[in-house]
């Protein structure tokens, strides 16, 4: 069980008690996975690890899309209660935008959960 964050404003949500909403298996997994993606690797003071490559691998001049996706694979595969890609990752990078969208679908110990 985690406290749920949304994913729109980033913040802790209290539920109609004012007590904090939790969220637990797949969603859980799922925002884990959102977390991760929003941090740069070396930012998160109690692990250095956690969070992507950004600056070094997928926000410089002309990106490698197959460096790209084996740096969000392994991510996601060392994520806690995920087993396996359903449907690999599906990366569209607009070179005028910089920005890049990533579906995929995972095998969570909980069932499938879509990106």
């Amino acid at each position: 069980m985690d406290l749920f964050i949304n994913q729109t404003t980033n913040d802790i949500e209290l539920d109609e008690t004012i007590d904090f909403k939790t969220i637990e298996e797949g969603p859980e997994v799922a925002q884990q996975i959102y977390v991760m993606f929003s941090m740069e690797e070396g930012e998160f003071f109690l692990s250095f690890t956690t969070g992507i490559k950004y600056r070094d691998q997928i926000l410089v001049r002309n990106p490698n899309l197959q460096t790209i996706e084996a740096e969000l694979k392994k991510k996601v595969i060392e994520t806690d209660n995920v087993n396996s890609f359903i449907e690999n990752l599906k990366l569209d990078l607009d070179p005028l935008t910089r920005e890049l969208d990533v579906d995929f679908v995972i095998d969570t110990t909980f069932g499938p959960v879509t990106f």
